[in-house]
């Protein structure tokens, strides 16, 4: 997530840094890429809880990890919360393992390419003007509201998103057609 590029340079300022003191040249690039940690475990976590529970719970999962890991990033007050909500934000990308049941054979590969190229420019748009809200908003306030966005998933996922493990592709269809 590219929220690093406006936000390092107030963790860097010592005005209007949460921290108790300013982030070395280490620590900066450690925040920048222990995203990564959670993205490179998450797929495999993902694909034994999806075959385990079910994909709704994992979806949960998903969303509890993206809330807490705002939450963290809003009220960060020291390196170890930043850490963690990063490696947090790694981990929501379990619903992507919907999209390969949502459409039929002869459609798969373009569903799931239209599926990802809107996921992508949702993805560039947020990061976008994610430089805007921290730069007029501030950054707390930023997260806090990225936190509510992920609970409105969190919610939205509770209520219309029904379990397919386990169910046909016409099962599948005929529940979201409800």
């Amino acid at each position: 997530m590219g929220w690093t590029a406006p936000v390092i340079p107030k963790l860097q300022d010592p005005e209007q840094t949460p921290l108790p003191s300013e982030v070395s040249e280490t620590e900066t690039s450690l925040i920048g890429s222990i995203l990564y940690v959670g993205t490179i475990v998450g797929p495999y976590l993902s694909g034994y809880l999806c075959n385990a529970l079910g994909r709704k719970p994992c979806f949960y999962l998903a969303g509890l990890f993206s809330i807490i890991s705002f939450l963290l990033l809003a009220t960060a007050n020291n390196l170890s919360m930043i850490y963690v909500g990063r490696v947090f934000n790694g981990f929501g990308i379990i619903p992507g393992t919907l999209i390969g049941e949502m459409f039929h054979s002869n459609v798969r590969s373009t569903g799931s390419t239209v599926s990802a190229t809107i996921g992508w420019l949702f993805g560039f748009g947020l990061t976008t003007i994610f430089g805007y809200m921290v730069s007029e908003l501030g950054s707390h306030i930023t997260f806090w509201i990225f936190s509510g966005m992920c609970a409105l998933a969190f919610l939205f996922t509770l209520v219309f998103v029904p379990e397919t493990k386990g169910k046909t592709l016409d099962e599948i269809q005929f529940m979201l057609n409800k």
